[in-house]
């Protein structure tokens, strides 16, 4: 994911599409994101469009970039990348909007991680939203 969000801002849909995932195990994974404080989020309409943090510090960045080279020998990352690659006029589309909306990008710095529980009475395609 952290690759993908290298590449563009990407809201949950696109990335169920690109990873073929459920939303569920994406916006938890993207919690996780947040709580480590590698990724902020904006809100547009109905869409939660997320990307890395512009502040990440100068050895974060080099470890995400090693990261990065790291996955684009692999043949599922490259299938990911053409799959982002097809999506990128919607993607573009949604993510200018969000990051054009005035408002704040949402993150967490300062949160600990810690594992989300489910809410009763709630069902798998429900998203859980700080």
């Amino acid at each position: 994911m952290v690759c993908l969000l290298r590449r563009s801002a990407l809201c949950v849909s696109h990335f169920q599409t690109i990873l073929d995932a459920t939303q569920v195990s994406i916006s938890k994974q993207l919690r996780y994101l947040r709580r480590l404080g590698l990724v902020e989020k904006a809100i547009y309409r109905n869409f939660r469009v997320y990307r890395l943090r512009s502040d990440l510090s100068r050895e974060t960045n080099t470890m995400l970039a090693a990261l990065d080279q790291a996955a684009a020998g692999l043949d599922l990352f490259k299938a990911d990348l053409a799959r982002l690659d097809s999506m990128a006029g919607e993607v573009s589309a949604i993510v200018s909007k969000s990051m054009g909306s005035g408002r704040q990008p949402e993150s967490h710095p300062e949160s600990v991680i810690a594992e989300p529980r489910p809410l009763p009475g709630l069902s798998a395609g429900v998203e859980y939203v700080d």
